[in-house]
């Protein structure tokens, strides 16, 4: 599956970083181009080309997609499925804070596409009318009430659409909502990746080998402290440490899993005869 992301104004493809991120981890291949300049002052006709190419680029002329548009992003990728012919291999399309019916800070700001941004605007007008070629595409837009950019924030009610309200207190803020991102991948079909390095936490709760570690009578290297300080003491140290019972990591683990107190052990009689490589038990 690919996916191509569409920034908003003033903004680069690294906006959606994390976004991006969310989705690869669960099996998409997701393409992010910085289109300029980035104000739209040559129009959002010019921006969209640049979307067409960059897709083109990356895939090729005819594997499927899905866009994901935000804010003015979301014009530009209307343009690109309307007017370049994008609608032939789009499968849904998700509009994130897109003002299909204007803002009224476009009357504030200078420039050729932040006028086309303008309620009754000739961009606006030109989408409608071709609006019927987007029939067979999944359309799905995105709203916040508390938008302060698209004003006003129902702006990005699409008819067209099945418009989801998000509760995010912001407009950038909505594409660091959680409940967004999993609406998306939901809608995608996507499942949830497993917690990386999962399995090694688990098995790190099994018995340890018996060669792991062995009890031996009270020595300086683990008399000083309280009794779990050593095993903290190894865990700062990392890989290698042999002053602090390393290799009792996964025994204090495996008591935990069994809701015994750790804490009550005896600790200090405890040494280590090798060293465990801690960065398996770490999650990434």
């Amino acid at each position: 599956m690919r996916v191509a992301l569409v920034h908003g104004i003033l903004d680069t493809g690294k906006v959606f970083d994390s976004l991006a991120d969310y989705l690869t981890r669960r099996g998409l291949g997701c393409a992010t181009p910085s289109l300029t300049p980035n104000d739209g002052r040559n129009g959002l006709e010019s921006l969209a080309v640049q979307l067409c190419g960059a897709i083109d680029s990356a895939w090729g002329p005819d594997v499927p997609i899905d866009l994901i548009g935000f804010s003015m992003g979301g014009l530009i990728a209307r343009y690109y499925l309307q007017e370049l012919g994008g609608y032939r291999r789009t499968r849904r399309f998700f509009a994130i804070s897109t003002p299909f019916g204007g803002t009224l800070w476009s009357h504030l700001y200078l420039g050729h596409g932040v006028s086309q941004m303008r309620a009754g605007s000739a961009f606006l007008g030109q989408l409608e009318q071709s609006a019927g070629l987007l029939e067979g595409i999944e359309l799905y837009s995105y709203w916040t009430p508390f938008d302060l950019v698209v004003l006003p924030p129902t702006s990005s009610v699409w008819d067209r659409a099945e418009n989801i309200r998000i509760l995010a207190p912001c407009h950038p803020c909505m594409l660091w909502s959680h409940a967004l991102r999993q609406d998306i991948a939901a809608r995608m079909g996507l499942g949830s990746p497993e917690p990386p390095k999962l399995s090694a936490i688990l098995s790190a709760m099994r018995p340890p080998p018996r060669n792991m570690c062995r009890f031996a009578p009270p020595g300086p290297h683990n008399e000083s402290g309280p009794p779990m300080a050593g095993l903290l003491r190894a865990a700062r140290a990392g890989p290698g440490a042999q002053n602090a019972a390393p290799g009792c990591l996964p025994i204090f683990l495996r008591m935990v899993a069994k809701g015994q107190n750790p804490v009550k052990a005896d600790w200090s009689r405890l040494a280590p005869t090798k060293p465990v490589n801690h960065s398996q038990l770490m999650l990434t």
